[in-house]
């Protein structure tokens, strides 16, 4: 095993080959066990189950050359994804130093990138080793990638499959807040986002993990200006929510660069349309 490394990186959007917004970001380490992979990726605005194949990438001579890590399923653009792979086990795998970024394709218009050098991804070829060990070239505006049947578990089921009752316990905790609090109006053409007013005192209701997000600045700034956080109920499916913590804000450039920086990737606007600089709404972070 190489030298200790690091590399976290942010991830854009996408489409048609056209750089979008930041929606997440890929954390890597080396380990005398294998790479340690954590991709976190929200994009709310796709409710939809989608297949993310995930490929490392890098230059040579004159071409990008994508190396298959694995497919995983995000649901309802919720997508949280750990893992600890040998190096040997990712064929044409060369070195963490020597790629260059990652990109997660999920069909024929849609994919998320990262690059850690100072080339931009573009839209030139990649050449992309399928699972079967087989090379195929597509283009970042249409990549031809081979969809498999869904993974059956994301890591967030896992969790539950280990940790059923405790998971559960938890699900119910947050219940029980939820319906306790006021509700705020949120005009979501959906229908399946709900959110309730709180105050930074009643984060230490939510499970022991989520405690820390009581002393995060970016958090405490917001309540200083606004007097107010929210906790959104999403409706993932039958029986199944996702959980998140939402700040008040105006969604700007510089703002969103700081809610990143601590841990608040996703912004919902108050009202539909709204989606433009100087727009009010809430940056927000999972509890699950």
């Amino acid at each position: 095993m190489a030298e200790y490394q690091r590399i976290v990186s942010y991830l854009y959007k996408y489409r048609h080959g056209q750089k979008g917004e930041n929606v997440g970001f890929v954390r890597i380490d080396t380990r005398p066990d294998g790479l340690r992979l954590f991709f976190h990726i929200r994009d709310l605005r796709m409710m939809d189950e989608r297949n993310l194949s995930t490929y490392f990438y890098f230059h040579q001579d004159g071409h990008k050359k994508g190396i298959f890590v694995d497919k995983f399923l995000c649901s309802r653009g919720c997508c949280e994804y750990k893992t600890t792979r040998k190096e040997e086990e990712i064929p044409g795998f060369l070195g963490l130093g020597k790629m260059d970024g990652m990109v997660f394709y999920e069909g024929e218009e849609l994919w998320y990138g990262t690059c850690w050098d100072e080339r931009e991804l573009g839209k030139e070829p990649i050449e992309l080793s399928g699972d079967s060990g087989q090379e195929k070239e597509t283009v970042p505006e249409s990549p031809a990638v081979e969809i498999k049947e869904p993974v059956p578990e994301s890591p967030v089921v896992e969790e539950k499959n280990i940790a059923g009752q405790e998971v559960d316990a938890e699900e119910r905790g947050l219940e029980k807040i939820f319906g306790s609090f006021p509700p705020v109006v949120l005009d979501s053409d959906t229908g399946l986002v709900e959110a309730v007013k709180i105050m930074p005192e009643d984060i230490a209701k939510f499970p022991i993990r989520s405690w820390h997000l009581a002393g995060n600045p970016f958090l405490l700034q917001g309540f200083e200006n606004y007097h107010e956080l929210i906790l959104l109920r999403i409706q993932m499916g039958k029986n199944k929510n996702l959980w998140a913590l939402g700040v008040p804000g105006i969604y700007d450039n510089r703002e969103k660069y700081l809610a990143g920086i601590f841990g608040f990737f996703d912004y919902i606007p108050k009202e539909q349309g709204k989606w433009k600089t100087g727009g009010e709404g809430y940056w927000i972070t999972s509890l699950t």
